[in-house]
């Protein structure tokens, strides 16, 4: 029965070490660095286009996402640093556009940005 314990015990470090190694492999965390932006198209219509311009004194990206239908989350990763804010110019299927300047001064590497004409 002592024999019966021992090995089951050794079977249960065994599988909780396992798991956490293999969770660690699977569960990648996010590159430093990536800010995660989601999307969030709350109007009744589709959006045609999202242009996303940001950069900083050493570089200067620019990024289009193309239709995100009404009620539709997308998540875009930037390689931009929080609370810097980014230029959105958005397209509806109606043709009206909004400029702006998103999330300035927001801090946290996963925001949000809610789309409504």
């Amino acid at each position: 029965m002592h024999w019966i314990k021992n090995n089951l015990r050794k079977a249960l470090v065994l599988a909780v070490i396992s798991g956490f190694i293999l969770s660690r492999l699977i569960i990648q965390p996010a590159p430093e660095g990536v800010l995660y932006i989601t999307f969030n198209n709350a109007s009744q219509q589709v959006v045609q286009q999202i242009h996303i311009n940001f950069g900083n004194a050493d570089s200067q990206s620019d990024l289009r996402i193309f239709r995100l239908a009404a009620g539709e989350k997308r998540l875009v990763p930037l390689l931009h640093a929080p609370a810097q804010g980014f230029n959105v110019e958005v397209t509806y299927a109606d043709g009206t556009q909004q400029a702006f300047c998103a999330n300035r001064g927001q801090e946290g590497w996963h925001q949000q940005v809610i789309l409504t004409p």
